[in-house]
């Protein structure tokens, strides 16, 4: 669904420029997707006091800084 919203001639996998809109498309969906993980698992850990959970947020976090990564790069 994301690919034919977001992707113009998305069958086109030949394409160098499709191919760089899949991987900005993915890098923008992980920030995205990560970012909201690390808002609810460090609420979460917060309110029940839970380091491991806090810990897991933080992870969740430098993930989204790879996905930023990945769009830098192409």
């Amino acid at each position: 669904m994301l690919k034919k919203l977001f992707i113009k001639d998305y069958r086109n996998v030949e394409n160098v420029e499709v191919r760089q809109r899949y991987g900005t498309v993915a890098g923008v969906f992980g920030i995205i997707s990560n970012f909201i993980l690390f808002i609810i698992k460090f609420v979460i850990g917060i309110i029940a006091n839970s380091v491991t959970i806090t810990a897991d947020a933080f992870n969740n976090l430098s993930d989204s800084g790879s996905c930023v990564l990945t769009i830098v790069r192409i």
